[in-house]
């Protein structure tokens, strides 16, 4: 550790008395500290400007801490491992800040983080530009992992940006000067990667940042249901059968390779065998080829492939799958994606056969933002019912309509004053009900809020699997008394458990 070098002391008592109280005024009695903070990481990525600042005086009194300055939006990180102790959602007097406290005791407060608007400088850039995805009260962190970004929030309004670094010792009271600790501190070049939080799935690793869609289904003999994830937008059409303890049934490419539009999928027993297939949809950019794909281990065979709509309109297909003709078979439930109109399919697959059942338009016929499907006995009659969510642009207004595509009632809106669409799944949740609930959670542009509905619009769950305020894209997968949600936009692609039995 490099030494900060003081005058010697020679000439009389005066001195060395003099030498004694600045020393101490320097070091607000860092000499007491039990321990001292070992092996960190430079607070921010890419390194700032600073100086020996501790204990200067400021209006409010003394500046216990070190001013790191450095470019606003720049990256900041955990100088050590520990858990994150505090984090405030709404805007403190002292501005956004994270405090975390290390395995020995020691807290490192991060103090004035981001609160603008990128590009700007009006305050109004809320937890969702001051904060990194998984920072949260209660949350495990690993050295050097982002926790937020550089600004000039709270107090700080009227300085350059900066990180107010601070360390307190294990007493929970004594500040230790910061300003040797961060000489000596390793630089890093980039924020370290992190482990799966808890009831995380990391489907893709962490470096995969794409939305992805997701179902439940059953693939084996057990009775737990299957997650199937499919990569999004800017990645190979990748699509993985998990179980729940996040092995692996199997994993392909449901389209060439060269695709990159994302793909949408569903799960339906269409030959009554009593496990289910797997539907496959390409998301936005390709044709609206839907496969239907026989999973037997680690195999994968298709059973049918079709075009569901023009096989000119490229804006997605949404696909679910219930059994409208009580057959014990289901068919396939397909909606066109943003750009098309809201078009509802009920399809009865035979082998390689493919014959509509019905068809009906779930909203106003010029309505061209898309729809979210699911399918279900959401109205506990013996019979199975079609789901539908109005995509991004509409408010989230769910709907319920027979087989035979009429409606049952008027639906209800599940985020009121929201209009950036919902996604919807049909599962039991709550299996000391033996009843079918309606599970949504928002489109685009939206907290990660679950909730779960009967057929009637009554709420009877709710959740937020990520933190409170994260603002995304979702997919939602209901099934035998568990749910999840699925992100990937501005973080890696991540499965969450959302509302449980």
């Amino acid at each position: 550790m490099r030494i900060l070098k003081y005058p010697s002391i020679r000439q009389s008592a005066a001195v060395a008395i003099a030498f004694l109280i600045t020393f101490s005024y320097l070091t607000m009695s860092a000499q007491n500290v039990s321990a001292h903070p070992k092996g960190l990481a430079f607070p921010i990525v890419g390194g700032g400007t600073f100086s020996n600042d501790f204990a200067s005086p400021r209006d409010n009194g003394q500046h216990n801490a070190t001013d790191i300055f450095a470019p606003k939006g720049r990256h900041i990180v955990a100088a050590v491992a520990g858990t994150v102790t505090f984090v405030p959602i709404t805007q403190p007097s002292y501005g956004y800040m994270v405090r975390i406290k290390d395995a020995e005791g020691f807290q490192y407060d991060y103090i004035h983080m981001n609160n603008d608007i990128p590009g700007t400088d009006n305050g109004q850039g809320t937890a969702y530009n001051a904060y990194a995805p998984d920072i949260y009260q209660g949350a495990t962190v690993v050295r050097g992992q982002l926790l937020g970004y550089v600004g000039d929030s709270g107090n700080a309004e009227n300085t350059a940006s900066h990180l107010h670094f601070e360390i307190i010792d294990v007493d929970g009271h004594t500040k230790v000067n910061p300003y040797p600790y961060l000489l000596e501190a390793q630089r890093l070049n980039a924020p370290a990667i992190y482990p799966a939080v808890r009831n995380e799935i990391l489907p893709y690793g962490p470096y995969v940042y794409a939305q992805p869609s997701i179902t439940m289904g059953k693939y084996e003999t057990q009775d737990d249901d299957s997650i199937v994830v499919a990569t999004g937008k800017g990645y190979p059409p990748h699509t993985r059968i998990l179980r729940q303890d996040n092995t692996e049934l199997i994993g392909f490419y449901a389209y060439s390779q060269q695709f990159t539009g994302g793909v949408q999928v569903a799960a339906g027993d269409f030959d009554g065998d009593g496990k289910d297939e797997l539907v496959t949809a390409p998301g936005p950019g390709g044709g609206p080829h839907v496969r239907i794909l026989k999973i037997d281990g680690a195999s994968v065979s298709e059973l049918t492939g079709f075009y569901a709509y023009d096989p000119n309109f490229t804006g997605g297909v949404q696909v679910a799958a219930g059994d409208f003709d009580g057959d014990g078979k289901d068919e396939l439930v397909t909606a066109p994606g943003p750009g098309g109109g809201p078009h509802v399919r009920i399809l009865k697959i035979d082998g390689a056969s493919v014959s509509e059942l019905t068809g009906f338009y779930a909203y106003n016929p010029t309505w061209r933002g898309g729809l979210d499907v699911s399918a279900g006995d959401v109205a506990n009659d013996s019979g199975e019912e079609v789901v539908t969510s109005a995509g991004p642009g509409a408010g989230a207004h769910v709907r319920i309509f027979t087989g035979a595509g009429t409606p049952i009632n008027d639906g209800f809106n599940a985020y009121p004053n929201f209009l950036g669409g919902a996604k919807v799944s049909v599962g039991n949740v709550d299996k000391g009900t033996q009843k079918m609930e309606i599970v949504t959670t928002s489109w685009d542009g939206g907290p990660s809020q679950v909730k779960a509905f009967t057929f009637t619009g009554t709420q009877v769950a709710q959740k937020e699997p990520l933190e409170s305020w994260w603002i995304g894209s979702y997919d939602i997968a209901a099934g035998d008394g568990v749910s999840y949600v699925a992100t990937g936009t501005n973080r890696r692609t991540t499965i969450r458990q959302a509302i449980t039995d």
